[in-house]
């Protein structure tokens, strides 16, 4: 009779362990391919073009998910899957020194923000190419021009 019981427990703990193996590894297939596609828009209204990075959250750290050209007054949209956007990076051409310049790395929230510290934001978001600091154009400057939250 002790001897059933034992291997009774032993069953339903092993029973319980395989269960909650399969529904943890179900969950992780759900979610990365359950139907979750986060997408960042950014839309340039300015007359500069620019060239946008946008960046995920990788759990361990921030990863880009590609260089797209935007041209003055176009958008570019990045499909991100589950990996949940935290913002955008980028450089814009100033054709007063005919160079690219920097722009404010910027989080999802619209703000000034490193990517590697920066908050994942698991929703579509878009951001707007703006002028930040600076005044007078032609005359622009590394991180005159950032993006805002739209």
């Amino acid at each position: 009779m002790e001897r059933s019981i034992k291997a009774r427990c032993i069953l339903g703990l092993v029973f319980f362990v395989v269960i909650t193996i399969g529904f943890w590894a179900g969950q992780d297939t759900s979610y990365a391919g359950g139907g979750i596609n986060y997408k960042v828009t950014v839309q340039n209204p300015t007359d500069l073009q620019c060239r946008v990075t946008v960046w995920v959250d990788k759990v361990t750290k921030a990863g880009n998910m590609g260089e797209k050209t935007i041209p003055a007054g176009g958008s570019g949209t990045w499909e991100t899957g589950a990996w949940c956007p935290i913002g955008a990076t980028g450089k814009i051409y100033s054709t007063a020194d005919s160079n690219w310049l920097k722009m404010q790395d910027t989080n999802c929230y619209g703000n000034k923000m490193s990517m590697e510290w920066a908050p994942a934001c698991c929703w579509n978001t878009t951001l707007e190419v703006t002028r930040k600091v600076g005044v007078g154009y032609p005359n622009v400057r590394d991180e005159d021009y950032g993006f805002s939250k739209k």
